[in-house]
Formats: C-alpha cells, sequence, structure tokens
C-alpha cells in the first residue's frame, strides 16, 4: 500500500498470570514521524521492553491496547500486518531457521511467501545485481556445499547472516531486529551492518534494539530510549551513510 508516514499509538502489553496481577511488558508506547527510509534504533537497559515492543508489532506477543497509523489512517497491529510486509530477524538466531530445510530453502522460504510465488535463488539476486551470493559481504562461508546442507552445520552468528539475508532478499516494507548481532563476534558486526546496507531498499523502514552495538549507532535516524516499558525519551538525527 502507499504510505509516507508511520506511527505506534498508545501500544500496550500485559502479560497475564493465573491468579497474579498482570505485568507490562509495555505502557502506552507512542512513535511518531517514522518516514521511509528510516532507521529507528530501540535502546534501554534489560527489561525495559525492548524485545516485547518489537515481538507486538510481528506478532509475537497480544497487544492488548494501542495500534499502528500508516499517514492518517489507523490500523491494529494485526491489520498492519496484513496491509504490510514485515519481516523478522530475533536475538536468538535458531529461531529463524526451520532445520528441515537445507540453507537455501531458508533463504528462500520468507521471499516465497511474500511474493506469494515459486522463486529461485539466481532470481534474486539478480533483482539486487549480483550473480553469485559468494560476492555479498560477509558470506563467504555460504559454498554450495553449505547452500545444499543442514542449518544446523551453521554457528549462531552464521545463522544469523542467513535470517538477515532471507529478511531483505523478500523485500519487506518494515524490517524488525532484535539484538541482531549480539551472537557475533565483534570483527564481523561491521560486515554484518554493511550485508544490510547492500541489501535494503531505500524505502524500508527498519527497528533494531540494542543493548551496545556502537556501529550501528550512528546510522539511525530516530533513537527511542525506553524505561520501564514506557518511552523515556526520543532523539532524531541525520543519518550518516553506511559505508559499503
Amino acid at each position: 500500500m502507499c504510505w509516507n508516514k508511520f506511527a505506534i499509538h498508545n501500544l500496550h502489553v500485559e502479560y497475564r498470570r493465573r491468579g497474579l496481577p498482570p505485568r507490562i511488558g509495555i505502557n502506552t508506547v507512542s512513535i511518531n514521524r517514522i518516514f521511509r527510509g528510516n532507521i529507528v534504533l530501540i535502546k534501554g537497559d534489560n527489561g525495559c521492553g525492548k524485545t516485547t515492543l518489537i515481538k507486538a508489532l510481528v506478532g509475537e506477543v497480544p497487544v492488548s491496547g494501542g495500534g499502528i497509523m500508516l499517514d492518517d489512517l489507523h490500523l491494529t497491529p494485526e491489520e498492519f500486518r496484513k496491509k504490510c510486509k514485515i519481516s523478522y530477524v530475533p536475538q536468538n538466531p535458531s529461531r529463524g531457521a526451520v532445520d528441515s530445510m537445507t540453507v537455501e530453502e531458508n533463504l528462500l522460504v520468507r521471499a516465497m511467501l511474500h511474493n506469494r510465488e515459486k522463486i529461485n535463488l539466481s532470481t534474486l539476486l539478480q533483482n539486487i545485481g549480483v550473480t553469485k551470493i559468494q560476492d555479498l559481504p560477509l558470506v563467504d562461508f555460504l559454498t554450495q556445499s553449505k547452500l545444499a546442507g543442514d542449518m544446523r552445520a551453521l554457528s549462531g552468528g552464521q545463522l544469523q547472516v542467513i535470517n538477515l539475508l532471507s529478511s531483505l532478499l523478500s523485500n519487506p516494507d518494515f524490517l524488525f531486529m532484535d539484538e541482531p548481532t549480539s551472537s557475533m563476534s565483534c570483527s564481523r558486526v561491521a560486515n554484518f551492518w554493511k550485508l544490510f546496507n547492500k541489501l535494503k531498499n531505500d524505502d524500508l523502514v527498519t527497528f533494531v534494539t540494542s543493548h551496545h552495538d556502537p556501529y550501528i549507532e550512528k546510522y539511525v535516524n530516530v533513537r527511542v530510549s525506553l524505561k520501564n516499558g514506557e518511552v523515556h525519551s526520543t532523539q532524531r538525527q541525520k543519518k550518516l551513510k553506511l559505508q559499503s
């Protein structure tokens, strides 16, 4: 669908436990004036609600109040996910992988879901101007035998690269990432973001949570700090260009 401005409006999540008062996950969180191409960084201490916010937006936890706005159109989170193409990179790399599929099949599954038609890896690579997948940053480990092999043979960092690749090759409208580099060595974090920059389209809206990732912090448009499940502060800045 065509839109220019995205906002989260009074999003509220409660975790209900039998016999106990509900625990607040996030409390009327609002983030306004997010535009196409923006990178939004969600920061805060452990337990502040970063992961809950991401999971609420991608449908992994139920929302008890609030919603989404695309321009002046009010949507429930469910309506938002139906109208827009959403991709998700979880903090735990193995949660984004399907063990019963090969590495190549994992790369393709999100693209096929979004495009609703069978598609092959060569076509996806041609769409981004790449002949071989090994030409992309950080994927030198993806030999033909690895592509045809078991996901369980990959390290945590390699699994996360597959999650990022499959998310971006599906050409989503929104990408949500929860601490995506926490399983990676420091030497590979910069290349992870180079891969992100190579594959993202100019209209992609990205939400990423981070406790401490100094590389990506320089390139965000909007920095949101959460505290005790609420927005503590919002800062807007001019984004530097990610180095390729």
